[in-house]
């Protein structure tokens, strides 16, 4: 007995009609995502361009440091909870525009710490005591 006529005529339409029914409201949801998602402000523009390193000022960045609570062993912050004490003030920061920013004040000599964008344990320059980190002779 084939699989068809093991159903109803009545039956059969009814199942199709729930699938199309189905199949309707799924495109449908998926309609009002897709534009959801077009309305939403894309976290990488900036003034109508792909934000840069130099859209968040070196003072916001340190200012979010210091803002960072510091762990118990130590003054240093770890990257994660620099970057959302920075993203409260400046808004979404994608992770590699925040570590791009991060490396460049290490290079200025602005940061401390870690830049290999492993945790972290980042600390301001004039908090440092530790031999050859900040203050190399």
């Amino acid at each position: 007995m084939s699989d068809k006529a093991r159903f109803s005529p009545l039956a059969f339409v009814a199942a199709t009609g729930a699938m199309a029914e189905a199949q309707s409201a799924a495109k449908q949801g998926l309609a009002s995502v897709q534009a959801a998602f077009e309305e939403a402000p894309s976290i990488r523009l900036f003034n109508g361009r792909r934000m840069q390193c130099k859209d968040i000022p070196d003072e916001v960045f340190l200012d979010a440091v210091r803002r960072t609570p510091g762990t118990a062993s130590g003054n240093w912050r770890m990257r994660w909870n620099v970057q959302a004490a920075l993203e409260s003030v400046v808004g979404p920061v994608p992770e590699n525009l925040f570590l791009a920013k991060a490396r460049r004040l290490f290079a200025k000599g602005l940061l401390g710490g870690c830049d290999c964008g492993c945790r972290g344990d980042w600390h301001l320059p004039e908090e440092c005591n530790a031999y050859n980190c900040c203050h190399p002779e």
